[in-house]
């Protein structure tokens, strides 16, 4: 760039020999807390009061540890004015919106060329995330932190920054990728690759909603040609929609899980995607929100990257990390929100046992994540400290409230989290290691249409899922011998290569004349540990179909007359 009389300006103004050459912009006093400092001035102080309007700014970028990434960025058109062309604007949807009117806000840049920052991948869009309610600011970097973990093709950077905006202190803020299609993003083809976002706002076109689940989709990826409207096909966008469609359709076939989804699939970023949901207890999964998938190029559907885990952790509006670590996606009954969708998957047994292998397989390195979270808390600590000297009440207290922060918030919320995740991987990992039944009721029905024979009806299959061999296993009915179900096979247990065991017996009807029930009960030992699980059985015969026979008309009898002289003649017809 051109050394001009403005660019020598703001390089005195930024090194802090000058006051701001920008019109109402005051000047910042700038504190290193150990972490980088970004610095944003927008065109005559203007307030970023849009997700959707831009405001042009000037950018600086300082990190103390590692002064090679610092970078300023002013644009000029050489004629000692300025004439900016960097960007910044709102985003988030509830985080955006909030009623607390003071909360800190999450802000999306967007650079006129590509920018490394960081030394990341060089890009034109950045996002900047508040992390409004979370007193620990690492909701989201753990999350990042297992994809790193658990591999997934493409996953989130986090780096943490102190943001000054016009002057103003704003906080502790983590920088991070947007969510595009890109180098250093989801870095698919761009010519057969497709990249989708599935959340309940569906707010942002071009979209659809699949015929299955009704999942609001929102395309990211392809962005060439119009949307498409209700009831029209656009060539663009297709593949997408029915590659969505076909997924849903095969979970929801009566054919399930036989009915081919896992080929539409890569099954491993399904179960690492929702382990990791399952690890931080996201319950954005109920709604669905903030949920990514991709397909690239002669490939299958993928799920990722990972994103937004405020609402992980127990977190709820009324408790900080007091709930929400004994439950787990599969539990028959303590089935904590999530999607239909996602729930269907956890009836399919080769999903099930693949995902037990997948969590011992990860065991060790999910449950060392504290050691994690004692590091960044104290890296982030200076930062932390004086983030929520400035935040803490408006972030937790009705914004009509100005009671001072309270001491240590930050260091009693990481102990907090630390808690809550050894209890969450203590009780997950029991869980996963105990033996699943699918399914886990059954309904009898007859599928034959030309008649109602019970000796027709095809017996119904039901598998036992482990991690390590089953033994002693046994199979018995309630009503024992005046049963009206009966178990027509001995055990059958396979091993499923990484550790998985699948064990099958089959249970039909002995008469379909009358409504029944009883209760299958399993028992054995996994692990040395005994189990016993039981699965309620019923049947209820469809109600009788009266068929009305209609009669033959009678003959009908007509009569004529003829006169005949002075005789009237009558005869049947």
């Amino acid at each position: 760039m051109t050394i001009t009389k403005t660019t020598l300006l703001f390089t005195l103004f930024f090194a802090g020999v000058l006051s701001c050459p920008l019109p109402a912009c005051a000047q910042a006093e700038v504190t290193f807390s150990g972490i980088p400092v970004i610095e944003i001035n927008t065109k005559d102080s203007a307030l970023i009061s849009s997700k959707t309007e831009y405001v042009f700014m000037t950018f600086k970028l300082t990190d103390p540890i590692n002064p090679q990434y610092d970078i300023t960025c002013i644009t000029d058109n050489d004629n000692d004015t300025i004439d900016m062309r960097d960007r910044i604007r709102g985003r988030g949807n509830n985080s955006w919106r909030d009623w607390r009117a003071r909360r800190k806000k999450s802000y999306r840049i967007n650079f006129k060329n590509e920018t490394s920052l960081l030394g990341l991948e060089a890009a034109r869009n950045w996002v900047l995330l508040a992390q409004h309610r979370d007193e620990t600011l690492l909701y989201n970097a753990v999350a990042f932190e297992l994809g790193n973990r658990f591999a997934f093709k493409f996953n989130h950077t986090f780096n943490f920054v102190d943001l000054y905006l016009n002057g103003e202190y704003k906080g502790n803020y983590m920088l991070t990728e947007q969510n595009e299609v890109g180098a250093g993003r989801v870095n698919i083809d761009r010519e057969a690759g497709w990249f989708a976002e599935i959340d309940e706002y569906y707010d942002t076109e071009p979209k659809f909603r699949t015929v299955n689940y009704d999942l609001p989709v929102m395309i990211k990826w392809p962005k060439r040609g119009r949307a498409p409207k209700d009831g029209e096909e656009n060539p663009a966008y297709e593949a997408l929609r029915n590659d969505f469609n076909a997924l849903t359709d095969a979970l929801a076939s009566p054919n399930f899980p036989e009915s081919g989804y896992r080929e539409l699939i890569d099954i491993i970023t399904f179960i690492d995607f929702l382990m990791v949901n399952e690890l931080v207890a996201n319950t954005d999964l109920s709604h669905p929100r903030s949920t990514f998938l991709y397909k690239d190029k002669d490939g299958v559907i993928s799920m990722g990257p990972l994103w937004d885990f405020d609402s992980g952790y127990g977190w709820s509006y009324r408790n900080w990390m007091e709930s929400g670590f004994n439950d787990h996606f599969n539990h028959p009954e303590r089935r904590p929100p999530v999607h239909d969708f996602f729930k269907r998957f956890y009836e399919d047994p080769v999903f099930l046992v693949k995902y037990k292998e997948r969590w011992n397989e990860m065991y060790d390195t999910t449950a060392s994540v504290p050691l994690f979270i004692d590091d960044m808390a104290k890296k982030l600590e200076k930062s932390a400290e004086r983030n929520f000297e400035n935040w803490w009440y408006k972030t937790h207290a009705p914004f009509t409230d100005t009671r001072p922060a309270q001491p240590n918030v930050f260091k009693d919320a990481i102990v907090r989290l630390k808690n809550w995740y050894g209890a969450r991987v203590y009780y997950l990992n029991a869980e996963f290691n105990g033996v699943d039944v699918l399914p886990k009721s059954k309904s009898f029905q007859n599928d034959n249409d030309s008649d109602n024979d019970s000796s027709e009806m095809p017996p119904q299959t039901f598998t036992l899922v482990s991690f390590g061999e089953m033994s002693e296993l046994t199979a018995s009915l309630q009503m024992g011998d005046s049963s009206s179900f009966q178990i027509d096979t001995q055990w059958n247990q396979t091993a499923t290569g990484n550790g998985g065991y699948l064990a099958v017996i089959n249970v039909s009807l002995k008469t379909d004349e009358f409504e029944v029930t009883d209760t299958l009960t399993l028992s054995g030992k996994n692990q040395g540990n005994p189990f016993t699980l039981t699965v309620p059985l019923d049947f209820t015969p469809p109600p009788a179909v009266m068929v009305i026979t209609p009669v033959p008309d009678e003959p009908k009898i007509s009569f004529q007359k003829r006169s005949i002289g002075s005789r009237l003649l009558f005869w049947r017809r």
